[in-house]
């Protein structure tokens, strides 16, 4: 459910930049002056703190009524831009300090940052999401809280959700980090689980074929470990992983051409 409501969050970013320019055309009614900027430079013209703002909600995928209560969140009409009734507005105020703190303070002082030095912005660490944590983090509270099922169907809507954004690693390998951590605690079955869904996902992957191979061999599955071990030696032959599992379990480490991918 938290996810679905940041999800609708995120889209109706996109919809507040278009509102945008279109609340300048119906004449709504902004303030002539910014005023409570307490971290902001106080002689910020109204046009330079709205781009700032919609800046922030762009990369936490929020929207102006997360800090701002009041009126139409998608015209601003009637919004209290200067109260701080909202802790949300607070905690936005202390991250633009930390922001500040680290461009100047903390990382001027290194050496070789180049001419054209980085500067930390929400985005950096954010990336269109509220919270600014990694798909593998994500899961693992999903895991233990509620079991691998829910954690595939969580993972699928964030595919879903994030698909071409820059704000989940989607690649092949979360999951698989994942199932290393599985797989090492004895949660086999769980560990296969994901394991699978990965090797769906990216069957091109010979590294995912080693892994899934690997976790049948320790939940006893021997065949099916084959399977995956000559699937992993098709896919790249100079896996040397893959040829000592399989020289442990079979007679011939070199995979038969039916094993080849198609």
């Amino acid at each position: 459910m938290i996810f679905r409501l940041r999800y609708r969050a995120a889209r109706i970013v996109c919809s507040a930049l278009f509102f945008a320019c279109a609340v300048r055309a119906l004449g709504a009614q902004l303030p002539k002056q910014p005023k409570n900027l307490q971290v902001l430079p106080k002689n910020l013209s109204t046009d330079s703190v709205e781009k700032v703002m919609l800046g922030v909600a762009n990369a936490l995928g929020y929207t102006c009524g997360s800090c701002h209560p009041g009126g139409d969140n998608a015209t601003w009409d009637s919004t209290n831009f200067s109260t701080d009734v909202k802790p949300m507005k607070v905690t936005a105020r202390e991250m633009f300090r930390l922001v500040n703190r680290l461009n100047n303070e903390l990382l001027p002082p290194i050496v070789n940052r180049g001419t054209a030095a980085v500067r930390i912005t929400c985005a950096t660490c954010h990336r269109g999401a509220p919270r600014p944590v990694t798909i593998q983090d994500t899961l693992n509270n999903v895991i233990e809280r509620q079991g691998v099922d829910s954690a595939i169907a969580q993972y699928q809507r964030i595919r879903e959700g994030y698909a071409g954004r820059m704000t989940y690693d989607l690649t092949e390998f979360p999951l698989g980090e994942i199932a290393s951590r599985l797989r090492k605690a004895n949660r086999l079955p769980d560990a296969i689980k994901l394991l699978e869904l990965n090797a769906k996902l990216f069957p091109s992957s010979a590294d995912v074929a080693y892994d899934l191979g690997r976790t049948y061999e320790a939940a006893g599955q021997k065949q099916k470990a084959i399977s995956q071990f000559y699937r992993a030696l098709g896919l790249d032959p100079d896996q040397e992983a893959a040829q000592r599992h399989l020289r442990a379990l079979t007679d011939q480490p070199k995979p038969p051409a039916s094993s080849l991918p198609h």
